[in-house]
């Protein structure tokens, strides 16, 4: 399915319009803001960027704080105050005028996960038992805790950075050698190695994954967040993360969920649709057409009939059905393209009579019959001609005519004939 620009659908949102007006008013808008309201939309990648590059083009600052009511006067704090320098780049600083800025909290992403695997931390610095290393016959579910352990263990040695030290790396991952850019981009992934944990955390219940699995999703997502994280932007990379975490994982939960795993552009333009299917039903009060959806998504009416039948979930057909559950679903499908019960009882019957008439023919008029009418072994053949019988058979054309009425008389002396004329309506007269 070829991709198509997503602009149009993420601009015009109703909730992002709502966020940009916001967002101009104010002249910014909080890092953890755009998450939420990204979360909820389930936007693609693509529309993630279209999304940060409006704001800047609309001159709105993208910060990592949550904005508060201004400072009454006289509170004795200083105007400009409620915000880490750190926190704001050059460009996002020019936009906010300096005698009026707004009080603010710092959006608290990392230091809320670094909160909540304190513990974990503490307790995973505590030597391994030597005696249940040593067992070979060790529970698996200990292993499992054995190996998060050590990797929470290993991932507590990493220093976090400061944002000076932050910033530093970030532009060196962009703009240094290959080999600086690979150097910083490990650094920038170890030191936010934290927040993935805190996240997957949070997903442990909604699914039958390891957590250790939900971990590595999740730093696949932070993985491709250090690649497109911008520093220039002004945000920390912790709140830039978030969303690509949240995706990466949630996306790994989806496909663990599907018997059938999907390709990521139909799986990201499912959801897209689905978006749009609920929000044009609740703009028109129906639900949308085909066309509709193919013309608010910019796919074709082909691409949303694939998505949306891609996207349908299997049933098993030893699900049951009914209302009292007793009956499985295989057994209420039908197979239109089947034979009748009557109509493969009724030819198994003339089988076997065919078989039991045969009998009392020699070998070569048995297999004139069976050749000339093309029956058991030769129905798939059909019906052969005398010639091509007599060409097989190396006999001449008459003498196979003469063992084919032979035959066919001694077929009509038989009395078993009349069980095979009661199934036609009648039998043969001579």
């Amino acid at each position: 399915m070829e991709s198509t620009d997503t602009t149009p659908t993420i601009i015009e949102n109703p909730r992002v319009q709502q966020l940009i007006e916001q967002g101009a008013q104010s002249g910014e808008v909080s890092y953890h803001l755009i998450n939420e309201l990204l979360g909820d939309l389930q936007v693609d990648e693509d529309e993630v960027e279209v999304l940060l590059e409006a704001l800047e083009r609309r001159g709105i600052a993208i910060v990592d704080e949550q904005p508060e009511p201004e400072a009454k006067p006289g509170n004795g704090e200083a105007s400009g105050n409620g915000r880490s320098s750190a926190a704001k780049s050059p460009s996002a600083t020019n936009t906010t005028s300096s005698n009026a800025a707004p009080a603010a909290r710092r959006h608290s992403d990392l230091d809320e996960a670094l909160a909540s695997l304190e513990e974990l931390l503490a307790a995973s610095e505590l030597p391994f038992d030597a005696e249940a290393e040593e067992e070979e016959d060790a529970e698996p579910g200990r292993v499992v805790e054995d190996a998060f352990r050590q990797y929470m263990n290993q991932m507590g040695r990493v220093q976090l950075l400061n944002p000076e030290e932050e910033l530093r790396l970030a532009r060196q991952a962009r703009n240094g050698t290959p080999q600086e850019q690979a150097d910083a981009k490990q650094k920038l992934v170890e030191a936010n190695l934290r927040l993935v944990v805190y996240m997957a955390r949070r997903y442990a219940d909604r699914t039958t994954l390891p957590l250790l699995d939900v971990i590595q999703e999740g730093n696949i997502g932070l993985m491709r967040a250090v690649e497109r994280f911008d520093p220039e932007r002004g945000h920390r990379l912790s709140t830039y993360a978030t969303w690509w975490i949240r995706q990466s994982i949630n996306r790994a939960l989806r496909d663990h969920m599907r018997s059938i795993r999907l390709p990521a552009h139909l799986s990201e333009a499912i959801k897209k649709l689905n978006r749009l299917q609920r929000e044009l039903a609740q703009s028109l009060g129906r639900q949308p057409s085909k066309q509709e959806l193919a013309e608010a998504s910019g796919l074709t009416v082909v691409q949303v009939d694939e998505a949306l039948h891609a996207g349908a979930q299997p049933l098993s057909l030893e699900t049951p059905v009914g209302e009292d559950q007793d009956v499985e679903l295989g057994e209420s499908v039908s197979d239109p393209d089947s034979d009748a019960a009557m109509s493969v009882l009724s030819q198994s019957e003339l089988r076997e009579e065919l078989r039991r008439a045969l009998e009392g023919l020699s070998d070569r008029e048995r297999a004139v019959i069976l050749k000339r009418f093309g029956l058991g072994d030769y129905a798939t053949t059909g019906p052969r001609s005398l010639e091509d019988i007599a060409q097989e058979m190396n006999l001449s054309r008459e003498r196979v005519r003469q063992l084919e009425i032979r035959a066919l008389r001694k077929l009509r002396r038989r009395s078993r004939v009349a069980a095979l004329g009661e199934m036609f309506g009648g039998g043969d007269e001579e």
